[in-house]
């Protein structure tokens, strides 16, 4: 019988964690929360998508942190936007230290953004919303 050492275990559990994505690291961070979730809202928040009606809190657990906050309001209802963005990998940058586009070097994307109102989802990107059946015959545009 082989023996494995606590810490080949150990070692090998964060490396699984790390890379199946920064959403389980997440759930495990904030277990508790997410345990008392509906078993469909779990499995949502593991992929990574969001429903109108989650809670600041579950948008949290299924995307983490926004890059930038911003709050409006129309009359008498306020709401409040989060907007998530990474970085674009795949453009090419080549830039000098004297060039006027050093400043801006790291290019950046939309990846997208959640709308609440009164503390709940009203809106999103389609990047975010669950996937939805497709109608027969021909994909979803």
């Amino acid at each position: 019988m082989i023996r494995i050492h606590r810490f080949t275990l150990i070692a090998g559990l964060v490396a699984v964690l790390l890379g199946s994505g920064c959403t389980v690291v997440r759930v495990l961070t904030h277990y508790d929360s997410f345990s008392k979730l509906d078993p469909q809202v779990r499995k949502e928040v593991l992929r990574g998508r969001v429903e109108i009606g989650y809670t600041q809190a579950t948008v949290l657990l299924a995307l983490g942190r926004p890059n930038y906050r911003s709050v409006g309001s129309t009359g008498t209802t306020s709401s409040e936007t989060w907007n998530y963005t990474g970085m674009d990998v795949t453009s090419s940058t080549a830039f000098s230290a004297g060039s006027a586009q050093y400043a801006n070097a790291t290019p950046t994307i939309n990846l997208g953004w959640v709308m609440f109102t009164q503390g709940k989802v009203t809106q999103m990107s389609q990047n975010f919303a669950p996937d939805s059946p497709q109608p027969s015959g021909r994909p979803i545009p």
